[in-house]
């Protein structure tokens, strides 16, 4: 594929793909596991708590960590694509 004609680069492609592979299956999943854990399936949302916890816990440490080294208005510009000299 040509990179400097095409509407989609080959990672964007690759993404698209694997969304449309990807997608039946995460609908299948939830009702499959609903019905083989039958009356205890509110137990699984107890053991999401702890995990969404530390993800939240790791995730505003390493932005913390970031904006002490580069400042709000850098950071957003790296997150943009627009590297700043300095």
């Amino acid at each position: 594929m040509d990179e400097g004609n095409s509407l989609l680069t080959s990672r964007q492609l690759g993404m698209l793909l694997w969304a449309g592979m990807v997608s039946p299956l995460i609908r299948q999943v939830p009702g499959v596991m609903t019905d083989l854990a039958g009356g205890a399936a509110w137990l699984s949302a107890l053991l999401c708590v702890p995990a969404a916890g530390l993800l939240g816990l790791f995730t505003a440490g390493m932005l913390r960590s970031e904006l002490r080294e580069r400042g709000w208005e850098s950071s957003c510009a790296v997150r943009r694509g627009r590297s700043r000299a300095g």
